[in-house]
Protein backbone atom coordinates (compact mmCIF):
# COMPACT_ATOMS: atom_id res chain seq x y z
CA UNK A 1 0.00 0.00 0.00
CA UNK A 2 1.21 3.57 -0.69
CA UNK A 3 1.88 6.47 1.94
CA UNK A 4 -1.33 8.11 3.40
CA UNK A 5 -1.48 11.76 1.91
CA UNK A 6 -1.74 14.03 5.40
CA UNK A 7 -5.03 16.13 5.92
CA UNK A 8 -4.93 19.10 4.37
CA UNK A 9 -5.26 22.70 5.37
CA UNK A 10 -7.19 25.54 4.51
CA UNK A 11 -9.79 24.66 2.04
CA UNK A 12 -10.90 21.59 3.02
CA UNK A 13 -9.51 21.83 6.61
CA UNK A 14 -12.76 20.97 8.68
CA UNK A 15 -14.39 23.97 10.54
CA UNK A 16 -15.23 24.74 14.13
CA UNK A 17 -18.54 24.59 14.82
CA UNK A 18 -20.33 27.85 16.10
CA UNK A 19 -20.97 28.42 19.76
CA UNK A 20 -16.93 26.42 20.39
CA UNK A 21 -14.76 28.56 22.08
CA UNK A 22 -11.96 28.26 19.75
CA UNK A 23 -8.37 26.37 21.58
CA UNK A 24 -6.11 29.11 20.40
CA UNK A 25 -6.65 31.61 22.86
CA UNK A 26 -6.80 29.36 25.83
CA UNK A 27 -3.39 27.90 24.68
CA UNK A 28 -1.56 31.51 24.73
CA UNK A 29 -3.44 32.34 27.95
CA UNK A 30 -1.55 29.19 29.53
CA UNK A 31 1.75 30.03 28.31
CA UNK A 32 1.75 33.63 29.15
CA UNK A 33 0.48 32.70 32.88
CA UNK A 34 3.51 29.62 32.73
CA UNK A 35 5.86 32.57 31.89
CA UNK A 36 5.12 34.80 34.48
CA UNK A 37 4.65 32.36 37.59
CA UNK A 38 6.34 29.46 36.21
CA UNK A 39 4.95 25.85 35.92
CA UNK A 40 6.14 22.49 37.30
CA UNK A 41 7.94 20.63 34.65
CA UNK A 42 6.78 17.68 33.32
CA UNK A 43 8.42 14.22 33.85
CA UNK A 44 10.60 12.59 31.53
CA UNK A 45 8.89 9.46 30.25
CA UNK A 46 11.03 6.49 31.23
CA UNK A 47 12.74 4.96 28.59
CA UNK A 48 11.77 1.00 27.67
CA UNK A 49 13.77 -0.87 30.05
CA UNK A 50 16.08 -3.18 27.70
CA UNK A 51 15.33 -6.68 28.08
CA UNK A 52 17.96 -8.68 29.39
CA UNK A 53 19.75 -11.11 26.85
CA UNK A 54 17.67 -14.33 28.00
CA UNK A 55 14.33 -12.60 27.94
CA UNK A 56 14.87 -12.18 24.30
CA UNK A 57 15.82 -15.37 23.74
CA UNK A 58 14.08 -17.88 22.26
CA UNK A 59 15.28 -20.61 24.98
CA UNK A 60 17.36 -22.30 22.21
CA UNK A 61 20.80 -23.13 22.11
CA UNK A 62 22.65 -21.80 19.40
CA UNK A 63 22.45 -24.73 16.71
CA UNK A 64 25.61 -26.44 15.15
CA UNK A 65 26.31 -25.05 11.79
CA UNK A 66 25.48 -27.73 9.65
CA UNK A 67 27.39 -29.22 6.39
CA UNK A 68 25.16 -27.57 3.69
CA UNK A 69 26.47 -24.01 2.33
CA UNK A 70 27.60 -23.39 -0.88
CA UNK A 71 30.92 -23.88 -1.23
CA UNK A 72 31.05 -23.15 -4.75
CA UNK A 73 33.35 -20.39 -5.08
CA UNK A 74 35.96 -21.58 -2.59
CA UNK A 75 39.28 -21.96 -3.78
CA UNK A 76 40.35 -25.44 -5.14
CA UNK A 77 41.02 -27.43 -2.95
CA UNK A 78 44.28 -28.84 -2.04
CA UNK A 79 43.56 -32.25 -2.84
CA UNK A 80 41.47 -33.72 -5.44
CA UNK A 81 40.27 -37.10 -4.94
CA UNK A 82 40.41 -39.96 -7.48
CA UNK A 83 37.14 -41.26 -8.58
CA UNK A 84 36.78 -44.91 -8.74
CA UNK A 85 33.69 -45.12 -11.83
CA UNK A 86 32.42 -48.10 -11.57
CA UNK A 87 29.10 -48.76 -13.89
CA UNK A 88 26.70 -51.86 -13.27
CA UNK A 89 23.72 -52.44 -16.10
CA UNK A 90 24.34 -49.42 -17.80
CA UNK A 91 24.01 -49.38 -21.82
CA UNK A 92 27.74 -49.17 -23.50
CA UNK A 93 26.29 -45.36 -24.39
CA UNK A 94 25.07 -44.53 -20.99
CA UNK A 95 28.54 -46.04 -19.77
CA UNK A 96 30.04 -42.78 -22.07
CA UNK A 97 28.02 -40.24 -20.80
CA UNK A 98 28.91 -40.67 -17.10
CA UNK A 99 32.52 -41.32 -17.63
CA UNK A 100 32.76 -38.09 -19.53
CA UNK A 101 35.97 -37.12 -18.51
CA UNK A 102 34.99 -33.01 -17.98
CA UNK A 103 32.27 -34.52 -15.47
CA UNK A 104 34.17 -36.30 -13.46
CA UNK A 105 37.08 -34.12 -12.96
CA UNK A 106 34.31 -31.59 -11.98
CA UNK A 107 32.70 -33.76 -9.37
CA UNK A 108 36.22 -34.71 -8.20
CA UNK A 109 36.83 -31.02 -7.64
CA UNK A 110 33.41 -30.50 -6.08
CA UNK A 111 33.80 -33.35 -3.91
CA UNK A 112 37.78 -32.09 -2.47
CA UNK A 113 35.96 -29.39 -0.80
CA UNK A 114 34.02 -31.66 0.99
CA UNK A 115 36.10 -34.84 1.91
CA UNK A 116 39.67 -35.34 2.90
CA UNK A 117 39.99 -38.27 1.08
CA UNK A 118 42.36 -39.55 -1.42
CA UNK A 119 39.98 -41.39 -3.42
CA UNK A 120 36.13 -41.83 -3.37
CA UNK A 121 33.95 -44.29 -4.87
CA UNK A 122 31.12 -43.29 -7.74
CA UNK A 123 29.21 -46.32 -8.40
CA UNK A 124 25.91 -45.46 -11.09
CA UNK A 125 23.62 -48.53 -11.54
CA UNK A 126 21.18 -49.32 -13.78
CA UNK A 127 17.72 -51.62 -12.72
CA UNK A 128 16.02 -52.73 -15.79
CA UNK A 129 13.58 -55.04 -13.53
CA UNK A 130 12.56 -51.98 -11.86
CA UNK A 131 13.46 -49.64 -14.23
CA UNK A 132 15.21 -47.07 -12.32
CA UNK A 133 19.05 -45.83 -12.27
CA UNK A 134 20.87 -44.59 -9.14
CA UNK A 135 24.44 -42.47 -8.58
CA UNK A 136 25.80 -43.65 -5.85
CA UNK A 137 28.55 -41.91 -3.23
CA UNK A 138 30.54 -44.08 -1.13
CA UNK A 139 31.63 -42.22 1.64
CA UNK A 140 34.71 -43.01 2.93
CA UNK A 141 35.25 -44.45 6.35
CA UNK A 142 38.06 -41.86 7.67
CA UNK A 143 34.98 -39.23 7.15
CA UNK A 144 33.45 -38.22 11.00
CA UNK A 145 30.55 -35.80 10.20
CA UNK A 146 28.08 -38.79 10.04
CA UNK A 147 28.87 -39.49 13.89
CA UNK A 148 26.39 -37.37 15.11
CA UNK A 149 23.99 -38.55 13.51
CA UNK A 150 25.32 -42.04 14.63
CA UNK A 151 25.32 -41.04 18.28
CA UNK A 152 21.76 -39.67 18.22
CA UNK A 153 20.12 -42.83 17.06
CA UNK A 154 22.38 -44.57 19.69
CA UNK A 155 20.43 -41.69 22.01
CA UNK A 156 17.35 -42.09 20.65
CA UNK A 157 17.04 -38.48 20.00
CA UNK A 158 15.61 -37.09 16.91
CA UNK A 159 18.25 -37.43 13.79
CA UNK A 160 19.87 -34.37 12.28
CA UNK A 161 19.98 -36.38 8.89
CA UNK A 162 19.43 -32.79 7.39
CA UNK A 163 22.96 -32.47 7.80
CA UNK A 164 24.31 -34.63 4.74
CA UNK A 165 23.11 -32.05 2.52
CA UNK A 166 26.37 -30.70 1.40
CA UNK A 167 27.69 -34.43 1.02
CA UNK A 168 24.95 -34.82 -1.36
CA UNK A 169 25.07 -32.07 -3.21
CA UNK A 170 28.08 -33.12 -5.85
CA UNK A 171 26.18 -35.49 -6.88
CA UNK A 172 23.31 -33.50 -7.84
CA UNK A 173 25.61 -31.02 -9.49
CA UNK A 174 27.07 -33.95 -11.94
CA UNK A 175 23.47 -35.36 -12.44
CA UNK A 176 22.10 -32.14 -13.49
CA UNK A 177 25.03 -31.27 -15.68
CA UNK A 178 25.05 -34.51 -17.83
CA UNK A 179 21.57 -34.48 -18.00
CA UNK A 180 21.95 -30.74 -19.75
CA UNK A 181 24.70 -32.21 -21.88
CA UNK A 182 23.41 -35.39 -23.20
CA UNK A 183 19.83 -36.86 -22.27
CA UNK A 184 17.61 -35.74 -19.69
CA UNK A 185 16.43 -38.90 -18.57
CA UNK A 186 19.49 -38.60 -16.14
CA UNK A 187 17.53 -36.21 -14.17
CA UNK A 188 16.07 -39.44 -13.30
CA UNK A 189 18.80 -41.15 -11.75
CA UNK A 190 18.20 -41.26 -7.97
CA UNK A 191 21.48 -39.73 -5.81
CA UNK A 192 22.70 -41.84 -3.01
CA UNK A 193 25.27 -41.57 -0.32
CA UNK A 194 26.36 -44.96 0.79
CA UNK A 195 27.94 -45.67 4.49
CA UNK A 196 29.86 -48.95 5.24
CA UNK A 197 28.85 -51.33 7.58
CA UNK A 198 31.69 -53.54 9.36
CA UNK A 199 29.38 -55.69 11.87
CA UNK A 200 26.95 -56.68 8.58
CA UNK A 201 29.34 -56.53 5.77
CA UNK A 202 26.70 -54.51 4.00
CA UNK A 203 26.61 -50.42 3.10
CA UNK A 204 23.30 -48.60 4.60
CA UNK A 205 22.41 -45.41 2.10
CA UNK A 206 20.19 -42.31 2.09
CA UNK A 207 19.48 -40.34 -0.71
CA UNK A 208 17.59 -37.18 -2.20
CA UNK A 209 14.03 -36.27 -2.21
CA UNK A 210 12.62 -36.89 -5.62
CA UNK A 211 11.98 -33.76 -7.33
CA UNK A 212 14.77 -31.97 -5.82
CA UNK A 213 17.23 -31.57 -8.62
CA UNK A 214 19.68 -29.58 -6.67
CA UNK A 215 19.73 -32.45 -3.52
CA UNK A 216 19.13 -29.72 -1.20
CA UNK A 217 16.43 -32.09 0.47
CA UNK A 218 17.52 -35.83 2.29
CA UNK A 219 15.22 -38.86 1.93
CA UNK A 220 13.01 -40.42 4.36
CA UNK A 221 14.93 -43.85 4.65
CA UNK A 222 17.65 -45.48 5.31
CA UNK A 223 18.01 -48.17 3.11
CA UNK A 224 20.80 -51.46 4.50
CA UNK A 225 21.42 -54.12 2.32
CA UNK A 226 22.13 -57.05 5.14
CA UNK A 227 23.68 -60.09 3.60
CA UNK A 228 22.97 -62.02 6.85
CA UNK A 229 19.20 -60.93 6.46
CA UNK A 230 19.36 -62.08 2.95
CA UNK A 231 18.17 -58.57 1.53
CA UNK A 232 17.56 -54.63 2.40
CA UNK A 233 15.87 -53.52 4.61
CA UNK A 234 15.14 -49.91 5.78
CA UNK A 235 14.57 -47.91 8.92
CA UNK A 236 12.43 -44.31 7.97
CA UNK A 237 12.20 -41.14 10.14
CA UNK A 238 8.99 -40.29 11.80
CA UNK A 239 7.50 -37.65 10.43
CA UNK A 240 8.05 -35.40 7.27
CA UNK A 241 11.02 -33.60 8.06
CA UNK A 242 14.25 -33.94 9.58
CA UNK A 243 15.80 -33.85 12.51
CA UNK A 244 13.53 -36.66 13.73
CA UNK A 245 13.72 -40.27 15.05
CA UNK A 246 14.07 -43.35 13.06
CA UNK A 247 11.06 -45.67 13.21
CA UNK A 248 11.52 -49.66 12.10
CA UNK A 249 13.21 -52.86 13.22
CA UNK A 250 15.58 -52.73 16.17
CA UNK A 251 18.44 -54.28 14.65
CA UNK A 252 17.95 -52.47 11.06
CA UNK A 253 18.39 -48.95 12.95
CA UNK A 254 21.32 -50.52 15.01
CA UNK A 255 23.06 -51.14 11.31
CA UNK A 256 22.23 -47.53 10.77
CA UNK A 257 23.88 -46.83 13.57
CA UNK A 258 26.92 -48.71 12.88
CA UNK A 259 27.37 -48.08 9.25
CA UNK A 260 27.09 -44.23 10.36
CA UNK A 261 30.45 -44.35 12.84
CA UNK A 262 33.63 -43.90 11.00
CA UNK A 263 34.61 -46.09 13.75
CA UNK A 264 32.18 -49.04 14.39
CA UNK A 265 32.18 -50.28 18.09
Amino acid sequence: MGDRVPPRHGRGAQKARPGLISPRPIALALLLACGLCGCPAAEPEAEPATPAPEETATGSATPEPEWDDDDSSAPPPEQVPVIHFKPIGLSPMYVRFFSDEAALQQLALDLGRVYDAGSVAVEVTWNEAEFSGAITLFVPETDHRSEALARAIAADDPVPAQRLRRLLRPLASYRSWLGGRYDLRILSFDIRLAFWDRRSGGHCSIGGELGDPEGRKIGPCFRCLNPRAGGRVEACRDGDTWPAKLTGDKAVIRQVESALRSNPL
